[in-house]
């Protein structure tokens, strides 16, 4: 079983990929930003209780920091701002 780090988990896309990688048996560590969409919020019960949350904002050095401690097979990165207007 592969454990993968996912920020911006609670987006758009990040939400799919959590779904799917929980549903192929892989183990995740969701990467969201203070304030952001807990996975309780979007995820079944039986499945936010597969999740570890690392809340983290990413322009924050200690918050990379705690990130870069979470041991994981992989990372993929979806922390983005989408609009172009921001």
């Amino acid at each position: 079983m592969s454990r993968l780090l996912v920020t911006g988990a609670d987006g758009f896309v990040g939400r799919h990929l959590v779904r799917a990688a929980l549903a192929a048996g892989r183990e995740v560590v969701a990467g969201i930003v203070p304030g952001g969409a807990d996975p309780a919020d979007w995820l079944s019960a039986e499945e936010s209780v597969r999740v570890e949350v690392v809340h983290a904002d990413l322009l924050d050095e200690q918050a990379l920091a705690r990130l870069a401690r979470v041991e994981c097979d992989a990372v993929i990165h979806l922390a983005a701002i989408a609009s172009g207007g921001d």
